[in-house]
């Protein structure tokens, strides 16, 4: 199983090691990094594609409502499943 994982930064070594214990191939990105540097967060847009989860951790930004949006076709698709914290 391949989860991708968007959150604030103090989360990623928790979530990390969860992995590690559970044998779960991670791919954790640092939120504040991704709405400064939009190429980087369209790569993670298109590794989503390839996911079979994508963890969220939501907050009330321009960012996260541009990127949810872009998000949706896959939740609709079946592509992945989506968790917003």
């Amino acid at each position: 199983m391949k989860i991708i994982s968007i959150t604030w930064n103090s989360y990623i070594p928790t979530l990390r090691k969860a992995a590690n214990d559970l044998s779960i191939e991670l791919e954790a990105h640092y939120s504040k990094i991704l709405e400064d540097n939009p190429e980087e967060a369209e790569k993670v847009l298109l590794a989503c594609e390839h996911a079979d989860a994508v963890f969220l951790y939501y907050t009330s930004t321009p960012f996260w409502e541009d990127f949810y949006e872009k998000l949706e076709p896959l939740k609709k698709e079946g592509t992945c499943n989506l968790c917003r914290e």
